[in-house]
């Protein structure tokens, strides 16, 4: 059961099987999308947030 140093199941033991490490994307925000399309919304988002305060901005008097 022990081997020369005192060790007991070292041989037997398996590694963990691991089907796949790449998960597909989960949960709410941009954070779930990743790569150029959240960079493309986040851009997209900017830039509406930026013309509706730009838009408020001059309408008043």
């Amino acid at each position: 059961m022990a081997d020369e140093n005192g060790r007991i199941g070292q041989g037997k033991a398996k590694p963990p099987v691991i089907d796949s490490l790449r998960q597909p994307p989960h949960g709410i925000g941009l954070h779930a999308l990743g790569g150029r399309r959240g960079f493309a919304i986040a851009i997209g988002l900017i830039t509406a947030f930026a013309l509706g305060y730009l838009a408020a901005v001059l309408t008043l008097p």
